[in-house]
């Protein structure tokens, strides 16, 4: 800025005065507080996320194990559904056996 060293005049501009260097020094200041509020923000905004991601992973996670339950109760009813239909499918054989004997 106005207030950097310049080489090739051998320093500082002798032109510049104090108040100069310090609203130098404040722009530049208020330019670095600008950023860090920025940043900060941006901080607080994926902070934000990650929390509304993690419970979102965690409702996923609850409606997987409620869908792996009833999964598993399906296979039982199915199971016990099976069962009963080579019990009913063992009758009718032995019906039919004993029909065609009587006839």
């Amino acid at each position: 800025g106005a207030g950097a060293a310049n080489p090739a005049r051998g320093g500082l501009s002798p032109e510049m005065t104090s108040g100069q260097h310090s609203s130098d020094l404040d722009h530049i200041v208020a330019a670095r507080d600008r950023e860090i509020r920025s940043l900060n923000g941006e901080r607080d905004t994926l902070q934000k996320e990650v929390r509304e991601g993690k419970k979102r992973l965690m409702d996923l996670d609850t409606e997987n194990q409620q869908l792996l339950s009833t999964n598993q109760q399906h296979v039982a009813e199915n199971a016990r559904l099976r069962a009963i239909i080579r019990e009913w499918s063992v009758r009718h054989a032995k019906l039919e056996a004993k029909l065609q004997d009587r006839s």
